[in-house]
């Protein structure tokens, strides 16, 4: 298993190779012309990592983070949802490397076997940066008007959430 896993790259890389140069394509050319796709993708989507970074870091340095979950936590406390991964849940949808760095704080102060670190460990696996991937793809192709994305993005995390909470109950 462990030959085949570590060939499987340079296998499907040779059969590309012999494919093209079977094909009668330039080898160099095919390269080129998608190296110069890549490049102009990699262009395009600069602007908007570039905004998403920089209000992410603004957010995490600001405060504004703790400032929401504090407001968040007696409605939080309602509907079960553990109280200690308030900035972890405030952070995720916004950036993954802030959410990570929330989260190993929180593993650190309250271990990641209690119920908070294992319910963020739920929710880190089961959920993703949503406003980073709309910010990047919606720009990348020149989207202006997102239509119900964010709403039904925001309604899949609080699912999310919601049955993280629920089942780690369950588990721990």
């Amino acid at each position: 298993m462990k030959l085949i896993s570590s060939s499987i790259v340079p296998v499907i890389l040779c059969i590309t190779a012999v494919l093209l140069l079977l094909s009668k394509k330039g080898l160099i050319e095919s390269f080129n012309k998608g190296a110069r796709s890549g490049i102009k993708t990699s262009v395009s989507l600069l602007p908007g990592l570039v905004l998403m970074c920089t209000a992410a870091s603004m957010f995490t340095a600001s405060g504004a983070g703790e400032l929401l979950a504090d407001i968040l936590a007696p409605v939080t406390e309602f509907i079960n949802i553990p109280s200690d991964i308030l900035p972890f849940l405030v952070v995720r949808p916004i950036s993954g490397s802030a959410s990570n760095s929330v989260l190993n704080e929180l593993f650190d102060s309250i271990g990641s076997d209690s119920l908070s670190g294992f319910t963020a460990s739920v929710i880190a696996g089961s959920s993703d940066t949503m406003f980073y991937i709309f910010a990047v793809y919606f720009s990348s192709v020149g989207v202006k008007n997102t239509r119900y994305a964010v709403p039904v993005g925001l309604f899949a995390m609080l699912f999310v959430i919601l049955l993280a909470c629920a089942v780690s109950r369950i588990f721990i």
